[in-house]
Formats: C-alpha cells, sequence, structure tokens
C-alpha cells in the first residue's frame, strides 16, 4: 500500500483510527498538533546528544520484528518496524494484529523546548518501544482512561490493537525484551530502570521505577533529570502510564504504510 500521510497526530480521533506519516523526513519535523501546554510543565530539561553505539546498545536486538539504522554523520537514528510482536498475542479486541510497515526516524540529539506539550488526549503513536511497537496515550478513542476501559483487552504484555489492525501500548511494555526477561532484569547498575522506548521528541522512556511506580518524583511529562542519564521520561503504574507531555522541541517523523490489503480484520470494530 501507498503510505497515508497525516500531519495532524493530536488530533486523531482515536485509538483505532487510520494510520499516519509525521514530520518532513528529516528526524526534526514539525509536530503539528496541539500544540498546548495546559498548565503543564517539565523540570529539568537539557538538550543531549546521543551516540549510535549509546542508541544500539538502547534496543532489544532479537526481541521485535525491526532492523535499526543509525548514522552518525547525518545525526539521525530510523527504525524499520513490522509492528508485529514476536510472542503470541492473546488481546482481546476484535481486531487482528497486521504489519503496519512503519520507519520511525529521530534526530540524535533530544533538543528542550522553551514549553511542553500535553498529550494527554493524543490520538496515535507519540513513541516507540525498542523492539518496535508504537505507544499511545492514556486515553482510549472515546477519551477515556484506556487502562481503566480498555485494561481487560490487552494482553498478558500490555498490548492491543486497534482498528487498522496496529499492535500498540497504553502503558508499561512488560515484554519488551521479551517474554521470559523482566525489565528490572536489564536494570543498570544503580538499579535504575532501562531504557524501553523513545518518544516523538527523542528522549528516551525508562521502566516504572519500582522506587516511584506512581511517579511522584516526576515532572507533569512523566521526565526527570539526573547527572548520568540526562532528561528522561519514566513508565508509571499511574496515569499517564507512558508520557504525560513531551518536553522536546523536535519530532520524530513516523511513515506507517498500514496493513496491506486484505490483511486487516477489523470486522468487528473497536473495543466497547
Amino acid at each position: 500500500m501507498t503510505p497515508r500521510t497525516l500531519l495532524l497526530p493530536l488530533l486523531l480521533t482515536g485509538c483505532f483510527e487510520d494510520s499516519a506519516t509525521y514530520g518532513d523526513g528529516s528526524g526534526t519535523g514539525t509536530w503539528t498538533g496541539s500544540g498546548e501546554s495546559n498548565g503543564m510543565s517539565q523540570e529539568g530539561c537539557q538538550d543531549r546528544t546521543r551516540t549510535c553505539a549509546e542508541i544500539r546498545a538502547a534496543f532489544a536486538d532479537g526481541a521485535g520484528d525491526f532492523e535499526l539504522d543509525c548514522d552518525e554523520d547525518a545525526g539521525l537514528f530510523t527504525v524499520y518496524s513490522s509492528g508485529v510482536p514476536l510472542y503470541d498475542s492473546n488481546q482481546t479486541t476484535p481486531n487482528g494484529i497486521a504489519d503496519q510497515g512503519w520507519q520511525v526516524t529521530w534526530s540524535l540529539t533530544a533538543t528542550c523546548a522553551d514549553g511542553v506539550e500535553d498529550v494527554t488526549s493524543s490520538r496515535g503513536e507519540i513513541g516507540m518501544t525498542v523492539n518496535g511497537i508504537p505507544f499511545y496515550g492514556p486515553e482510549d478513542g472515546q477519551g477515556r482512561d484506556a487502562i481503566v476501559y480498555e485494561g481487560p483487552t490487552l494482553d498478558d504484555c500490555n498490548g492491543h490493537s486497534d482498528n487498522r489492525c496496529s499492535y500498540h501500548h497504553h502503558n508499561e511494555p512488560v515484554c519488551v525484551f521479551g517474554t521470559s526477561t523482566d525489565i528490572m532484569d536489564r536494570a543498570g547498575d544503580d538499579g535504575h530502570p532501562p531504557v524501553v522506548a523513545f518518544a516523538a521528541d527523542g528522549f528516551p522512556v525508562h521502566g516504572v521505577d519500582p522506587d516511584d511506580p506512581d511517579g511522584a518524583e516526576l515532572d507533569d511529562c512523566n521526565g526527570h533529570q539526573d547527572a548520568d542519564r540526562g532528561y528522561h521520561y519514566h513508565m508509571t503504574d499511574d496515569y499517564p502510564y507512558t508520557i504525560g507531555c513531551l518536553a522536546g522541541q523536535d519530532r520524530f517523523t513516523a511513515i506507517s504504510s498500514g496493513a496491506a490489503d486484505g490483511e486487516c480484520d477489523n470486522s468487528g470494530g473497536p473495543p466497547q
């Protein structure tokens, strides 16, 4: 299929809508969403440039159907992913899971913005896990808490599919390193949770911190700064589960071809 272009990622009307192209191909595309902070703020954000070695070390090689390309001369890294998990999903939406043909590019430099952008009411992809699966904001297609209202449809790995047959997460992707590997098995020497995803602005998203599972010590974006890792986000057990706002200035370029004709069985419609 020919990729479909959409330049309003924050205005998608739900967890169950058409696929999208975001950005201009540079990895630093302009995000044409709401642009509103809605009173949210970040604390301590500092620009950070990563090396390709750091990026490669973060991704879960062998745990997903993806390829990673990194070019330090161009200052970009790109993930090519089917968006289909390698494990058998027992999700219970009426929708199948189909190859989405993702091509997602970020800048190696994550740059802080003057203000943040609230993504709690976003509809669609706001980042990608390190095994090549998109993650969404905390709301379902009807603007409700997705974990409360759609939780029963999630599989054992915290994923389910929408009416594009696009598999995704609304909270911590517990099988990101494989079904037999706990996220904290990959914790740093200091016990800090590992990177489990990259947000649309290029800042890394770490797993739930056992010492602060509800994010009480995090800013409105679910982020904080430390000397070893710089500014980064955390997944949390409490709302907004993934991230609450984007602290960075730039946005990824995300292109999806969508499921091939005849490959998406969504005859049951969205979960209720």
